[in-house]
């Protein structure tokens, strides 16, 4: 399976540089359904861990993996992280102090 897990990243990546090419345009998340996953893998079912191989194989490219809502596989950029608002400890010491109060 190991290779079947670098084969669909290598995949994946390649799409992705295509894609940023044909639109002329540097995407640093994308999303891809179960079913599209199973197809880059030529596989019929996920095996059980797949999942959680994939995100890390992924991690080693820079790409941070989970699952959406839908199911759908995503993934962002590890470095596009950096420009995320940060919630620090003292507003959430703060805000949790204050809902404690009326709990």
């Amino acid at each position: 399976m190991k290779k079947t897990i670098k084969l669909v990243v290598k995949t994946l990546l390649a799409s992705r540089d295509d894609y940023n090419k044909d639109n002329d345009k540097e995407i640093s998340r994308f999303r891809i359904t179960r079913s599209s996953i199973k197809k880059a893998a030529d596989l019929n079912q996920l095996p059980d861990n797949f999942e959680k191989k994939l995100f890390f194989e992924m991690t080693k490219y820079g790409w941070l993996g989970f699952l959406d809502f839908d199911d759908n596989f995503v993934f962002v950029k590890n470095e596009s992280l950096k420009n995320w608002a940060r919630l620090g400890s003292t507003r959430i010491n703060k805000k949790k102090e204050e809902l404690e109060k009326n709990y």
